[in-house]
């Protein structure tokens, strides 16, 4: 779980996600690339808990558990690897705000196989609890594999917003790209206002 953005920094301001990272609760994980920073922050006082793969790994692939930026709003969540892409658990990057709720983006690129064995949630919910109007934008998901793309659980882009004058409500898109077999279980993109 990411809880903040990270702090901006001389070694932050020359990544290229610099503004993403400073911005938002974003994790991005790329594979096959030298790493020479972390957007995972360290606050004073607590303890460093080190990163431990949900499992042994080849060069060039990402494995993880559950990828959650949903403190602060939903930041996006970008997983990059030549070779293959496994997430053991849940992606939510959904924001329950008001007035304004703008969930994160998922992308996930991998040159071999994806599989997620989980829910993928960008949804966002937002009110209005006085006069005004309420706003929710869910995220995108984009998936893109050179092989088999496997999604076991619900893919959840729904927008929901309240208020007593006009909301306004975007579902995120879905866009699924396997060059090989393509399994999911449910996709549900919807708007309520």
């Amino acid at each position: 779980t990411i809880l903040n953005p990270e702090i901006l920094t001389p070694a932050i301001a020359a990544d290229p996600d610099a503004t993403v990272l400073t911005t938002t609760s974003a994790i991005i994980l790329l594979a096959g690339q030298n790493v020479t920073t972390s957007n995972v922050p360290i606050f004073a006082g607590v303890p460093e808990i080190p990163f431990n793969p949900a499992g042994p790994t080849l060069p060039g692939n990402i494995t993880v558990g559950s990828l959650n930026t949903t403190a602060g709003g939903g930041g996006p969540v970008r997983l990059v690897a030549p070779g293959n892409i496994t997430v053991n658990g849940t992606i939510d990057t959904s924001a329950n705000q008001f007035p304004t709720a703008i969930s994160g983006s998922v992308t996930i690129n991998a040159g071999g196989n994806i599989l997620v064995t989980d829910r993928i949630t960008t949804a966002a919910s937002s009110f209005a609890n006085t006069a005004g109007s309420a706003t929710s934008v869910s995220g995108n998901v984009q998936m893109t594999s050179g092989g088999s793309l496997t999604l076991l659980g619900e893919i959840n882009t729904t927008a929901v917003a309240f208020s007593d004058d006009l909301p306004s409500v975007t579902p995120g898109t879905i866009n699924l790209n396997a060059g090989s077999d393509l399994v999911f279980d449910t996709i549900v993109t919807s708007a309520f206002a």
